[in-house]
């Protein structure tokens, strides 16, 4: 419903992740990748999430897909607090972000550490994957932290967004 206000919006230019971690100076920072992640509500509301933590930017494939009318829909303004870093190449792309200082958590709902019991580091790369097959091998076998979000057991795993908002909450939980 937009109310008779009808606006004409420019685009967020996208942000290479090589600009981005050419910037100085930061000692705490949290990122997102996103492994073939693409529906565009799940997008919107990872971005509304990453806009709430304080996640600098999302890496991915296609980062003008975060720009969507569904996924800003979704995100209910959060799209305007959070870059979408453009990756050709996802496992390369966090390789030159380890060698930048941030440590690569990836998730998974069949193995590691339950994210309860997890001390997680300040600078950080936290990689989602799809939901039906989750993250890539390839991308898996490059992390230094594999999590699990503990449950009952009933479901087999949880939406991409919810996970998201989980661990981002628990990663802002432990920076405070």
């Amino acid at each position: 419903n937009h109310g008779g206000v009808v606006m004409l919006v420019k685009r967020k230019p996208v942000q290479s992740l090589a600009s981005y971690l050419q910037q100085k100076g930061r000692k705490k920072d949290c990122l997102l990748a996103l492994d073939s992640v693409s529906n565009a509500h799940n997008l919107g509301a990872i971005t509304r999430s990453c806009a709430h933590f304080g996640v600098g930017g999302i890496i991915m494939k296609q980062p003008e897909l975060l720009q969507s009318g569904a996924a800003l829909r979704t995100a209910v303004g959060g799209g305007e607090f959070v870059d979408g870093l453009s990756c050709d190449n996802l496992p390369l792309a966090l390789q030159l972000c380890k060698e930048a200082g941030y440590t690569l958590i990836t998730t998974s709902s069949h193995g590691g550490t339950s994210l309860y019991q997890s001390e997680l580091p300040a600078k950080v790369v936290i990689v989602f994957g799809e939901e039906m097959f989750g993250v890539s091998k390839n991308v898996a076998k490059g992390a230094d932290i594999a999590l699990q979000i503990p449950g009952s057991g009933k479901v087999e795993s949880l939406n991409v967004s919810v996970a998201a908002s989980l661990i981002l909450g628990e990663w802002y939980r432990q920076q405070l």
